[in-house]
Parts: C-alpha cells; structure tokens; sequence
C-alpha cells in the first residue's frame, strides 16, 4: 500500500513484508500481542526523527548537577535537566526509583514521561566498557587516547565518527581496522593514506574512490591491485614520486586545486550502485553477509530479516526502524545493544521487554523508565509485582490508543538536543527556520571554545577562527604532532564543519528506486538520480572493470 507521510508530505510504500514484521514485534509481555500501527511517517522521517534524540559531537564545558564540578558534556548548560559524571551516575548515592511516579490515566503518556525524563540525571557523555584517555570521547568503548571521537576499540584517534578497531587516524568517518588515515569516509584495512572514500586494503595514496588493494596510488578510482598509477595511468615509481612532489600536498592550495581536478575526473566512470558482500535478498548500502534486509545501511554479518535500519550488528534478526541496535525483535529503538523485544526506546544496554524507556541498563519488563539499572517490573521508575506490572500495561496502552500515542515516537520537543545539535542534522541540514516549522528544536547556545586544550595529556593547543563559521577551535599538541609527521596541513575548519563535509561525501541514508544506467536492470540506491554519477548495477560495473 501507499501512503503520504505526515511530516514531510511525500509518498512511501508499506510493504506486507513490513507489516508482518509489525505483527510480530507486537508479541511481548509473556506472549500477549499489542499490535503495533503502520507508521504514519515514512522510512526517511523516522530515521530522521531517532536521530534528532542523538547528540554524537557537540561537546560543551558545564556543571554537574550532583556535585558541581566542571565536566564536558553533550548537553548544553541551558538545557533544562539534571547532568552527572559518569562515576556519579554510577554510584550508589542516589536512586533513579527515588524519581518514581504514578501513571496518571487523565493525563497522556508523553506529558508524563516528558515529567520524569527531565527530573531523572543522564551521564555527561556515553562511555560502554573502560577507556583510558578519553575525557573528550561520546558513544565510546574500549578506547584509549581518543579525542572527540566516536569509536571502538580505537587509539590516538581524533575527530572521528564510527572509527572501529583504529589507530593514529584525525578526521575521518566510518573506518575499519585501518592505521594513519586522514580525511578518509567508508574505508577498511587502509593504511596512510588520506583523502579517501570507499576503499579496501589501500596503503601510502591520495584521494581514491572505489578502489581496492591498491598501493602509491593518487586520484584514481575504480582500480583493483594496482601500484604507481594516477588518475587511473600507470607510471614508473621515479615518475610517480616526482609528480607527487609536484601537487603539494602539504599546502591547502595544493590540497583544493587537486580535489577540484579530481572531482571532474571521476565523474565519468560508473560507480557501483551499492556495496553488497554475501547478502542474500537485500536492498540498502553497506551490506556485510545480510539476509532478506529491506532499505538498510550499514549491515553487519549475518543480520536476518531486518527492515528500514541504521547500523545493525552481527547476527541480528527481525528488526525494523532501528538505529544502532543488535539482538533481535527490536522496532524503533535506537541504541539497543544486546537486547531484544525492544519498542519506540532510546540507548538501552542488555535488556528485554522494554517499552517507550530511555538509558537503561541490565532491565527487563520496563514501561515508561529512564535511568534504571538492573531493575523489572518498573513503570515511570516505580517498582511494581509482576502481578500488578502486567495488570497495568494492557491499560496503558489502552490509555496510549485513545490519546493515539500508542506506535509512536517520543515526540520532537521531548529531545534534550536542538537540531542543530544532533545526528539529524548531520545527515539532513535543514535551517533553523525549516527546523523549527517541523517541530524540532534548536539550540542558539554558543560557548567560546568549547573543549580542553587537550585529550587528557597534558599537551598545549593552540587556538584558530573557523574560516567558515567564524567560530574558535583549538588544535590540540596531537594533533599537530600527527599533521607534521603525515605532511597535512593544519586545518582551518571548525571539527564540527569537517564532520559535516564527510558526512556530505558519505551518501545519506535514503534510497532510490532507480535503472542501471548501462542495461537498464532495477536497483536500489542510495545515488539521488538528480546528481551527476554515472550508477551501474553488480554486473555492468564489475563489466567494466575488468
């Protein structure tokens, strides 16, 4: 069926496929069903609406609301509610069931939780698992030495955004096992270099697109094994090495005159509709050993049956409109991570059964909670029997059903964050004014210069005006440290208009029934038919190649 989305007026398809997936996340609670609507929103909105909960790289300097002492955090000091460390948060010295309240069945369930959401305390910034080093790190685990990074398992590692497994690497977005990168985007097993977008096993090259196991390769894309070439021609490695002198690299006008040139050159050859490895019946972008996934990006192995998502980890199953979640019937939750039965709930950390609920950890049978920790049988962070728990869901959700809240979003005003300020905005820009009329929020709060002046070390920073923006930013001793070594020259761009940039290389997440532009085949894409790259499907584009 077809139907028009109540936010951004156009039209989307609900498939059965979708539907059946609906019906059975709906069964939880010990079996009974609570069927959960068809969205009124389209997939794009959706995955729109979860971001804007989600600040991942807008840090500020501000207080702790438990003992007063300076902290960074992702909430801006003007913002209305309660921010602790994250020792204080995990301390035995309060209690988020202290907060608990009665479900008022006059009322709606949003107004409610709208209540406790701004009573109970939330970390200044996420941190799963120990790191070292990392003050200035949000959604980070196993880290050591990072700074303003989004990551795993990473170290030294700067400025960065879904960095996995990484070493000695500034400015780059979504890397894999890859060591002193620099301004790289969707690249895996890479190896100084910089400048890259999709590329595989890439070692000492510049400004490559698509390319594969390549070494001493410079403005090339499409290229499979190759060394010494450049722009996609050979040459002898006392020639490459000579003209690589020539671009100078280490300048900014050396580095934008090359990307200029590189630009218009690669606009003539094919890019790949998608990147699919070992997926079986799927559709969506960044597929790793996916199965019956439908309009899903960035998929990791042996995913099954999941459905409109963003990041979804190994062996998932049974997932639709989820953001950064694994396990398996989880539907619109964002940030559930080994955890399953998981509706309409943001960042939620080994639990089950969990509805509407916000930062819990370890829980199971929750309703309308936040800030819980190895607690069940809980409604608004009030402790309840099993008996009495499952009286009062069934009514509340009746509740929610006549006030039509029940398979809904948390409303856009109930985010903690301005647009401006969140994973929305990352991936769809829109004005304050366009974001204001769409009922989101939007923060004005400035701070001078919003970090330390290092990660943690002891190392000086020195200060520079954005030439974009105007604002202040600071270049910390590491930094510097890695520009000299890698030949890079400083930059001159606030971190938040260098994030913004990759993201803008990255294809967003929004896909596009379209044709092979060679044979004509239907594909699924996330290249707008609107902009300029030639797209091939599998078949035509490996034709090409070789």
């Amino acid at each position: 069926m077809q139907k028009t989305c109540n936010d951004c007026c156009q039209q989307f398809d609900v498939f059965d496929a979708d539907v059946e997936l609906y019906e059975k996340v709906s069964q939880v609670f010990s079996g009974k069903k609570y069927l959960i609507p068809v969205p009124e929103i389209c997939p794009y909105c959706r995955f729109i609406l979860k971001g804007s909960f989600r600040n991942e790289h807008t840090y500020y300097r501000t207080k702790s609301s438990f003992s007063g002492k300076s902290l960074i955090s992702v909430y801006a000091p003007d913002r209305d509610c309660k921010v602790f460390s994250y020792d204080e948060w995990w301390s035995d010295k309060w209690s988020p069931l202290d907060y608990g309240k009665n479900f008022d069945f006059k009322r709606g369930f949003f107004e409610q939780f709208a209540e406790l959401f701004a009573e109970v305390p939330r970390i200044n910034l996420i941190q799963d698992g120990t790191s070292e080093n990392c003050e200035y790190t949000n959604f980070g685990a196993e880290n050591k030495n990072c700074y303003l990074t989004l990551g795993l398992r990473c170290e030294e590692v700067y400025y960065s955004i879904d960095a996995m497994i990484s070493k000695n690497c500034v400015d780059c977005l979504h890397m894999v096992a890859s060591e002193r990168l620099y301004e790289c985007v969707s690249c895996q097993q890479c190896y100084n270099c910089a400048y890259l977008n999709r590329c595989n096993q890439c070692l000492d090259s510049y400004f490559l697109e698509s390319c594969i196991s390549c070494k001493n390769c410079i403005g090339c894309k499409n290229l499979r094994h190759k060394q010494f070439y450049i722009f996609n021609k050979p040459y002898s490695e006392a020639e490459y090495f000579e003209m690589l002198k020539g671009y100078g690299f280490d300048t900014h006008e050396g580095v934008e005159k090359f990307r200029k040139k590189f630009e218009d050159f690669k606009v003539g050859l094919p890019c790949l509709y998608a990147m699919h490895k070992l997926s079986e019946n799927s559709t969506g972008e960044f597929l790793d050993g996916a199965k019956n996934c439908h309009l899903c990006f960035l998929v990791l192995m042996g995913a099954e049956n999941c459905r409109n998502c963003f990041v979804i980890g190994r062996n998932c199953k049974d997932i639709i409109d989820s953001n950064s979640c694994d396990g398996e019937l989880n539907c619109f939750a964002d940030g559930a991570l080994a955890s399953q039965r998981i509706l309409f709930s943001h960042f939620i950390r080994n639990c089950s059964e969990i509805l509407y609920s916000m930062f819990c950890y370890n829980c199971q049978n929750l309703f309308g909670c936040t800030g819980l920790v190895r607690k069940q049988y809980c409604i608004f962070n009030k402790q309840y029997t099993k008996e009495k728990y499952e009286e009062l869901v069934p009514r509340i959700i009746q509740h929610m059903q006549k006030f039509g809240e029940w398979g809904k979003y948390f409303p856009k005003k109930l985010s903690a964050f301005g647009y401006n300020e969140s994973f929305a905005y990352d991936m769809d820009p829109l004005s304050k004014d366009e974001a204001l009329k769409r009922g989101f929020n939007w923060s004005d709060y400035r701070q001078e210069v919003e970090m330390g002046d290092s990660s943690g070390s002891g190392g000086e920073a020195n200060c520079v005006v954005c030439e974009v923006t105007g604002k202040p930013f600071k270049l910390i001793k590491q930094e510097v440290e890695f520009y000299k070594k890698q030949g890079i020259p400083f930059p001159k761009k606030h971190p938040d208009v260098r994030i913004e940039q990759r993201y803008r290389i990255r294809n967003p997440n929004r896909f596009f029934e379209r044709k092979c532009m060679k044979c004509g085949e239907d594909i699924v894409t996330t290249y707008d038919p609107r902009r300029l790259e030639i797209v091939y499907c599998e078949k035509c584009y490996i034709g090409e190649l070789y």
